[in-house]
């Protein structure tokens, strides 16, 4: 009699490839939450960093009974630091002075130049406020704990040594601190223990190096005394801006491009020698019941709209990818971006480019506007800046984080 082998049941062909399928799938949705919520908890810490940062700037002003200059104005500079250090010696702000100034430190001796508003920029003068002045009522910057501290070596008998910027360097153990700063994340060049120290090998900030390839020159490829905060190396720093100087017009706001009549519209930049990374402050979305009348017409026009916290203060940071932003201008005759820093708001030179939030609106402010909705943008809404014309094919700015936001700019989005 023949046997039969028992059946035994398998999977088909198809039905693999279904089990196959449904686990790729539950991978892929795995995978991508996983990731959703890695990027959730990191923008979370810039908030965090962000809001810190917040907490530090309100925490200058209980203290010293003002919000902190941004520096793109030096009047306002001026007459904050005698404010808060009524006793403050004149060489300390003489010195504060020549270090913002066109001249080069290292043979600058007794001599001042011109002020130039982007020296001390607004990720710099976020950490000069915050990293903590001396206790010393008349040196705030050059007494024991201050942000500069003497060279070793340097002839204290020699006239006005105390206002030379070449006798200077960083002083790493700040007293005073409003907010703890990670060293690491600080943009400071410590000097060579093989060599003596010097002008030419000093504690000093390295974060404008990288401009002298990108576009840029004269001011702002050296190095300086004045450190950016950064989220991670590579990454553009936090930024601080004043309202009192949001719609700040003049001179080299910016960033230095060899021109010292060159007018900008204030805001942060710089260059990697393939693209501007810029950001301004942050107008909001609602419009300005009393515009303010000002002689100049494209700030005039930029008034239409209201500031993000328009009396006090913003702290911005570039999101994740480190990268506030590619667009700068806008050219309203032709409809493209334009690569570099406004130069006065004239169409065939390009118009300031600001960011509306939380709308992700673009607002161009140029002479002649008769209204706040004739200086919007059309073409762009929710951050989309790359539907602009030769902007590039990523809104970077998306994934910016502010002090007054809840997480990201997309992420707030109505």
């Amino acid at each position: 009699m023949k046997r039969t082998s028992p059946h035994r049941p398998g999977f088909t062909l198809v039905e693999m490839l279904v089990v196959i399928s449904i686990i790729g799938i539950l991978t892929t949705l795995s995978v991508a939450a996983v990731m959703r919520a890695r990027t959730s908890i990191l923008t979370g810490f810039l908030k965090s960093e962000c809001s810190a940062f917040e907490t530090a700037i309100e925490g200058y002003k209980l203290k010293y009974g003002d919000y902190p200059p941004d520096f793109s104005n030096v009047e306002i500079v001026d007459r904050h630091y005698r404010r808060i250090f009524p006793e403050i010696l004149d060489s300390e702000l003489v010195l504060l002075f020549r270090l913002c100034d066109d001249l080069p430190d290292a043979s600058q001796g007794n001599t001042s130049g011109n002020y130039v508003a982007s020296v001390m920029d607004r990720a710099e003068a976020l950490i000069w406020a915050v990293g903590g002045f001396s206790s010393d009522p008349q040196r705030p910057f050059t007494g024991t704990g201050g942000p500069l501290v003497l060279l070793p070596g340097v002839d204290t008998t020699t006239a006005n040594y105390q206002v030379d910027p070449a006798n200077y360097q960083y002083n790493s153990e700040r007293d005073n601190a409003l907010t703890e700063l990670e060293a690491s994340n600080l943009s400071i060049k410590s000097p060579s223990a093989d060599s003596a120290m010097s002008y030419g090998n000093r504690a000093e900030s390295d974060d404008e190096l990288a401009l002298a390839g990108g576009g840029f020159s004269g001011l702002q490829s050296r190095n300086d005394l004045f450190p950016v905060y950064r989220y991670r190396e590579g990454h553009a720093p936090y930024v601080y801006f004043d309202s009192r100087t949001y719609d700040a017009f003049g001179p080299n706001l910016m960033v230095d491009l060899g021109n010292l009549t060159n007018v900008q519209l204030n805001g942060y930049a710089f260059g990697d020698g393939d693209e501007y990374n810029v950001v301004r402050p942050i107008l909001s979305d609602q419009v300005s019941t009393n515009p303010s009348t000002v002689s100049n017409p494209v700030v005039a026009a930029l008034r239409f709209w209201k500031f993000v916290n328009s009396n006090t203060f913003q702290v911005l940071s570039p999101g994740l990818d480190g990268v506030y932003g590619n667009i700068a201008d806008f050219d309203i005759t032709t409809g493209d971006s334009v690569g570099g820093p406004a130069t006065g708001g004239n169409p065939s030179d390009g118009s300031a480019v600001y960011i509306q939030y939380p709308t992700g609106k673009i607002v161009v402010p140029v002479a002649g506007a008769a209204s706040p909705a004739s200086i919007v943008n059309a073409a762009v809404s929710s951050y989309n800046v790359n539907q602009l014309t030769n902007a590039g094919s990523e809104s970077y700015v998306k994934d910016n984080v502010a002090s007054f936001s809840k997480t990201s700019f997309e992420d707030d989005l109505p």
